[in-house]
């Protein structure tokens, strides 16, 4: 078995793989149960515990590597590592440029996702695309963390608090946060992280457990929907429509494959056309419920369309050094700061620190290059995922849940409690195309 460490697996080996597993039962099941006051703190703790644990992950593998001699045997730079190196060196430089490095830093202007939290990211990369081996395992911990999760947020719909999170709190609370996660909008974030990648994950295996999976992701499917948060069908529907046409395909349904194929056409091109309609044509017709969709104004996505079209402005009115670096990572706050008297008598909101779209927010906090450097990064990994699909069809299981991701974060924040999550998701495809493979045995339960 070829792998990026050497030609065999020996004891030091099987030690930095153990260890790595170790690392991913704590990331998939411990932490996303993981608060210590209610939803009092529960970003922070979160962020904590993910340093923490990272940090130690990280020592852990050099100790090993270090005592063993494993460094002299490591080899092998592939496209999506310079890519995640760009992107680092990118989030440094704009940092050191900022306004205020200490904020760009720690984050502490916005949700803690500075550079410190991206620096603990790539280390992790490197370490997990690396050192993990498949073991069902490891999903099986992530599949009970997960049914907890949505069992508690189907609970809490349906008026039942069974870790008395909600005990203290207004109502406001109770109908924003959820389960162990918090903001209803994090949820369905974490939902389509989850829900497709253990529908992914059924489709993958051969073995019994794979049931397990497909029963987790219909609770997932389930739990998203009591989250009431509609931006989350932006990653649900089209990931799940896309499986659909795979499975269609694979299966040898041509028929069936291409009125689905033309159904997803239409609805797309219909939705296209109402939209363009609605927003440039016809803006005085009531729009109400889901139909407020098809017009974008300042009004869109709960005020979203206003934060938006400031943010462009933003950009607009930006130096060289900004338009190439912005205002340094997770400072949106200082950049909207103008506009916040206008935004309270007009919303409502205090203060907003993100643009409720990831990739308008890195455009303002890191400037062309940054938004540049993260979008280089993932659709390396998708595309190396696609080419190495036969050879390493596992790698598709976790470019899914990236995909999902990426569309719902149109409408979405990044924040220590999910985007971990879309990095191991990361590190794990790359495990696949870096170099490793499996013999028979290692496809085994």
């Amino acid at each position: 078995m070829y792998h990026i460490f050497g030609d065999t697996m020996n004891e030091k080996y099987r030690a930095v793989n153990i260890i790595t597993d170790i690392y991913l039962i704590l990331i998939f099941s411990v932490f996303p149960l993981f608060f210590t006051n209610q939803y009092a703190n529960i970003r922070h703790d979160k962020y904590y515990f993910f340093l923490i644990c990272s940090s130690l992950y990280i020592l852990s593998c050099l100790t090993v590597l270090f005592l063993f001699g494993g460094f002299r045997q490591l080899r092998g730079f592939n496209i999506t590592d310079a890519a995640f190196l760009s992107l680092i060196i990118v989030f440094s430089i704009s940092t050191l440029l900022s306004d205020s490095p200490y904020e760009s830093f720690f984050g502490t202007l916005g949700r803690n996702n500075g550079l410190l939290l991206y620096l603990v990211l790539f280390a992790v990369y490197l370490a997990v695309s690396r050192m993990y081996r498949r073991g069902d395992y490891v999903f099986i911990a992530f599949a009970v963390a997960c049914a907890i999760v949505f069992m508690l947020c189907i609970l809490n719909r349906f008026g039942f608090d069974p870790l008395k999170m909600y005990e203290g709190y207004t109502d406001y609370v109770r109908n924003d946060f959820t389960s162990t996660i918090g903001n209803k909008n994090i949820m369905s974030c974490y939902c389509c992280l989850t829900a497709p990648t253990f529908f992914a994950l059924f489709i993958n295996r051969k073995n019994t457990v794979r049931y397990l999976y497909l029963f987790i992701s219909i609770i997932g499917i389930i739990a998203f929907l009591c989250s009431d948060s509609s931006g989350g069908y932006l990653g649900i529907v089209p990931v799940f429509a896309g499986i659909t046409l795979y499975l269609l395909r694979k299966k040898g349904f041509k028929k069936l494959f291409w009125i689905f194929l033309g159904i997803i056409a239409l609805a797309v091109l219909v939705s296209a056309v109402l939209l363009i309609y609605y927003t440039f044509f016809d803006t005085r017709t009531q729009l109400n419920g889901f139909t407020m969709f098809f017009r974008f104004n300042e009004k869109w996505g709960t005020h979203r369309g206003y934060m938006w079209i400031k943010s462009a402005e933003i950009f607009a009115g930006f130096d060289i050094k900004s338009i190439l670096f912005g205002c340094g990572p997770d400072r949106f706050y200082a950049a909207f700061a103008p506009f916040f008297e206008e935004l309270s008598s007009r919303y409502g909101d205090i203060t907003t620190n993100c643009a409720h779209n990831e990739f308008l927010n890195y455009l303002i906090t890191t400037g062309i290059l940054g938004l540049a450097s993260y979008l280089f990064l993932f659709g390396s990994a998708v595309a190396r995922a696609l080419k190495n699909a036969v050879k390493a069809p596992e790698a598709l299981v976790f470019i899914v849940p990236i995909i999902s991701y990426l569309l719902q974060s149109v409408v979405n924040i990044a924040t220590p409690i999910t985007t971990p999550l879309l990095f191991i998701f990361l590190a794990l495809s790359e495990s696949q195309t870096v170099g490793v493979g499996y013999s028979k045995k290692d496809m085994l339960l």
